[in-house]
């Protein structure tokens, strides 16, 4: 009689057990996300669908942030263009991951870089 209790008690936890694990799926709460494509797009617009991803990003060297420099939906004359991304487009990442940018004004580190990137 014991071993049939503690045998049913066991079954009882897996399901419990199962059914908490697939909550997350079911409810879309995933640990991995996919990387937005943001090559060519304004790097203001950029930082807000990372944002809406739950990704964190990086420009060039500058500090990572998890906020955008500018209000979402504002517009922002000059905005540099993100010229490279990683990890790439449709790739998957950890919520919460970094992403680095580059975008017209970073890659020119050695040049005389036009005025819209003061």
């Amino acid at each position: 009689m014991a071993i049939l209790r503690l045998v049913s008690r066991v079954l009882v936890l897996a399901v419990v057990v199962v059914m908490l694990s697939g909550y997350g799926f079911a409810t879309g709460q995933t640990t991995t996300v996919e990387v937005p494509h943001l090559i060519g797009l304004p790097r203001s617009i950029a930082e807000c669908k990372l944002q809406k991803t739950g990704l964190r990003w990086t420009v060039g060297a500058s500090r990572v942030r998890r906020k955008p420099f500018v209000r979402c939906g504002s517009r922002v004359l000059p905005d540099p263009r993100v010229k490279r991304q990683r990890p790439a487009a449709s790739s998957r990442a950890r919520r919460g991951a970094t992403v680095r940018l580059e975008d017209t004004c970073t890659l020119l580190r050695f040049k005389k870089p036009p005025t819209a990137c003061h």
